[in-house]
């Protein structure tokens, strides 16, 4: 349902704002088996603190060159046209 669709994607956009610069250390300290779901999520989750300026803005940083605001972008929208591409595949196989 849309419902549940969205309350997941919430819940993950928001589990990866807070926790997402510290995942790639969270899977150094955890034991094997866990490490490897960790890791998972982390290769295939989106990476929305890429976008997260709250550090720059309470620290008085300078800005974010434009190849980097570049490079974010592409990563945005190569994720989204990932997700997209698997959705047409999944609702092409889907009988009507």
């Amino acid at each position: 349902t849309p419902s549940a669709s969205m309350t997941i994607c919430g819940v993950v956009v928001a589990s990866m704002l807070l926790y997402g610069r510290k995942l790639p250390d969270l899977i150094a300290t955890t034991p094997a088996p866990l490490k490897w779901v960790v890791a998972l999520f982390h290769a295939i989750g989106p990476h929305v603190e890429f976008f997260d300026m709250r550090q720059r803005m309470i620290h008085s940083w300078g800005m974010v060159s434009w190849h980097v605001c570049g490079l974010v972008l592409l990563y945005a929208l190569c994720y989204a046209g990932v997700c997209l591409l698997l959705a047409r595949l999944a609702f092409k196989r889907k009988k009507l």
